[in-house]
């Protein structure tokens, strides 16, 4: 027998009350805890690995991979998982065409109870009172599992919607998908890689993930898709083994508790059983998913009332009037609460579905009758007539007492039973029974210590009017088909040829899907009324809007001609304007090179001439009047003390000659100093090249020393004047 597994949290302990239905936390030490026995993989030993793969089509399918209550679910109004609520997007299920569910499971150790454990009691907290369910639950942890959980979604939608099936064949055919349910995670391999990337080209592909255990499976750099997911499922348990974590608590039921079955022994309650109705509720939440989407897609049909219109040839179609479609609203938020109120009774008696056997007597069509009389003939059938003529089949039903209670009383309501007694009994046999119940109770009680009763006694001798009885009609549940086939759809579409466009598919001959497969529309049934067809617009209003609507695109395709050519002249001026400054900065800069090189170049003759043709006095006397006149014209230079006198002649930067005062004393301090000084902008004070690479130049000559020197160094590099 498998074990019984629910997800992990922080506030389960050992030993602890738990609802296996609902999943919530009872009573603390409900058994009492001996010291628990652990039973770990060591390193040598391989871990319990489980993987699995396949396609879902029910909300209730993703809910079981993953253990969680359908109960809790519904309750809450939408999927948790651990805390989480956005883990499954209910919206982005329903309306993809293929969901896959990828999930491994792995085992590192077992931490579990010693056996022995014996079931503690409390004083007033009768058995088989739903006070008693509610303290207790069905079932106690009796273990943690320590490992790792993994679970990928997959929704998969075709963006072309006219090759749906064909876009769905292709997906499972690239997942190498044998069966409709199951495929392999080899179809993620480098071989297969691309066909399935192929496939999925054409969809809105999301993916979701959650996990527990192994720590960061995936690099913080790596967005979530297909690839990622099947990387980070396959190294996924050896991710768990360096980095497990509680994952499953384990329960056991009651009944396995061998000092509870003792305790109880004289007592005609069982524990509470929701095996039987497990299916049942995973439909009840399939139904409420449903529910869900539909007042969803019911609210964008009243924000947007205009773009829907009533089915055709369909009974009881809903139309876009706003009365209607609120009434509809709270008619399916009503459906909802119902199934919620009948997770809360089965939760507290899920022996009640098979005691009312509501599914058994529905109302089933004339076909599906004469089907069943015709596999079971005569034996075995009942008519669904046969099986309504009691009162019980459509109003709330209470739970009874069984047939076979002990002599000590009336069975509690809690208790599973056969058939009920049906209400059509004589009230004779009924006022009979109340009479003996009654006389029973009252000689008994006084005859009977309560002191002495066991918890179990103690409910036997109750009276009727203090025991709870819980009632649903089950047959009052409307399946959400219903509703949605009779939703409001979307408007057609015109075309250009003003004929209505469908999306429906046609036959080979031509014939629109509405007809049916001879051609013509089914019959409406007996007393059905023909809505009353209403002409909106005749031909001629029709042509003339057209005729508008062309003529105002006319005026408008005239308008944007204007602009688009008054744009085109302005960007010509533009243009222009641009040209012209390029050519006077071209000048400007053509200029300036030239005067530069004029200056350099009769800087350099007449210093060739002066040095050959003058004496070593005439010069030192033309350096000095040269020195005194630049003193008096140009920048002061700063005092130098007893250093040979430096005369700088020009500073060129890029193709700047440089008159800035701050940047003439740098480079007579640096002169003096022999310092070493870097070319930068900021050194020469300016920029006159942006973004490109430029060379300083910087003339000079000692005036002890004749000819003239030149410091050239590009840009971000070190320079320094020569020694004297």
């Amino acid at each position: 027998m498998s074990l019984l597994l629910v997800p992990y949290n922080d506030s389960m302990r050992l030993g602890q009350g738990f609802n296996s239905f609902t999943h919530e936390l009872c009573i603390d030490r409900a058994v009492k805890v001996n010291s628990p026995k652990t039973v770990q993989t060591n390193v040598n030993q391989s871990q319990v690995v489980s993987y699995s793969a396949r396609f879902v089509e029910k909300l209730s399918d993703v809910m079981d991979t993953m253990n969680v209550s359908y109960c809790s679910s519904v309750k809450k109004g939408t999927i948790e998982i651990s805390g989480n609520t956005s883990t499954v997007d209910e919206t982005t299920f329903k309306s993809s065409d293929l969901n896959a569910v990828v999930s491994v499971k792995v085992v590192n150790q077992t931490q579990s109870l010693e056996d022995g454990c014996l079931f503690q009691p409390i004083d007033d907290v009768v058995a088989g009172s739903s006070h008693f369910n509610q303290v207790y639950g069905d079932c106690y942890i009796s273990g943690f599992i320590e490992g790792g959980d993994f679970t990928g979604i997959i929704s998969m939608k075709a963006l072309d919607r006219s090759n749906k099936d064909k876009t769905v064949k292709e997906i499972k055919n690239a997942f190498g998908s044998s069966s409709k349910e199951s495929f392999t995670l080899d179809a993620f391999d480098s071989g297969s890689a691309s066909s399935v990337t192929s496939a999925t080209r054409g969809t809105e592909c999301t993916v979701s993930v959650s996990w527990m255990g192994g720590g960061q499976i995936k690099d913080e750099t790596t967005t979530w898709d297909l690839d990622s997911m099947h990387k980070a499922a396959a190294a996924f348990p050896a991710k768990v083994a360096s980095c497990p974590q509680r994952t499953w608590a384990i329960l056991t039921k009651y009944k396995a508790n061998r000092s509870f079955v003792m305790w109880s022994k004289t007592s005609s309650f069982k524990a509470l059983e929701y095996d039987q109705i497990s299916s049942f509720t995973a439909e009840l939440f399939d139904n409420f998913m449903e529910y869900k989407l539909l007042i969803k897609q019911l609210q964008t049909i009243i924000n947007n009332r205009d773009n829907y219109q009533q089915k055709s040839l369909v009974v009881n179609a809903i139309d876009t009037s706003m009365s209607t479609l609120l009434s509809v609203r709270s008619a399916l938020r009503i459906e909802q609460s119902k199934i919620v109120q009948a997770m809360e009774v089965l939760s507290k008696d899920p022996g009640i579905l098979k005691r009312q056997k509501s599914w058994s007597r529905a109302q089933k069509s004339p076909l599906v009758n004469a089907i069943l009389k015709n596999a079971l003939g005569d034996w075995g059938y009942e008519s669904p007539h046969s099986s309504m003529t009691t009162e019980t089949n459509f109003l709330p039903l209470k739970a009874p007492a069984s047939t076979e209670a002990p002599a000590t009383g009336p069975a509690p309501a809690s208790i599973e039973t056969e058939d009920a007694q049906p209400k059509h009994e004589t009230k004779e046999t009924e006022r009979g029974a109340e009479s003996d119940d009654d006389s029973f109770t009252k000689i008994e009680a006084e005859k009977v210590s309560t002191s002495s009763l066991t918890p179990a006694d103690a409910v036997a001798v109750q009276p009727k009017s203090q025991q709870e009885e819980l009632t649903f009609n089950f047959d009052s549940l409307v399946p959400p088909e219903i509703w949605e086939d009779l939703m409001p759809q979307q408007l057609p579409e015109f075309s250009q040829t003003g004929f209505m466009s469908t999306t429906g598919s046609t036959s080979q001959n031509g014939i629109n899907g509405l007809t049916g497969l001879g051609g013509i529309p089914p019959p409406p049934p007996d007393g059905y009324i023909y809505p009353e067809t209403q002409i909106l617009k005749s031909t001629e209003a029709l042509k003339q809007e057209i005729a508008t609507a062309k003529a105002e695109t006319e005026a408008a395709q005239k308008t944007l001609q204007t602009t688009q050519a008054e744009l085109n002249t302005m960007t010509s001026k533009v243009m222009s304007l641009s040209s012209e400054i390029n050519r006077l900065n071209s000048d400007f800069s053509s200029k300036l090179e030239g005067e530069r090189s004029a200056k350099a170049s009769a800087e350099r003759t007449r210093d060739a001439t002066i040095s050959e043709r003058d004496s070593e006095k005439n010069r030192a006397d033309r350096e000095k009047a040269r020195a005194d006149d630049l003193e008096a014209r140009r920048v002061p230079r700063p005092d130098r003390g007893d250093s040979p006198r430096v005369w700088i002649s020009a500073i060129i930067y890029g193709d700047r000659f440089i008159t800035d005062g701050n940047v003439w004393n740098r480079a007579y301090s640096a002169a003096r100093d022999k310092n070493n000084f870097q070319v930068t902008n900021d050194w020469f004070g300016c920029d006159p090249k942006p973004g490109q690479w430029k060379t300083a130049t910087i003339v000079y000559r000692y005036d002890d020393r004749g000819n003239m020197r030149y410091l050239v160094m590009g840009e971000g590099g070190w320079a320094r004047f020569n020694d004297w």
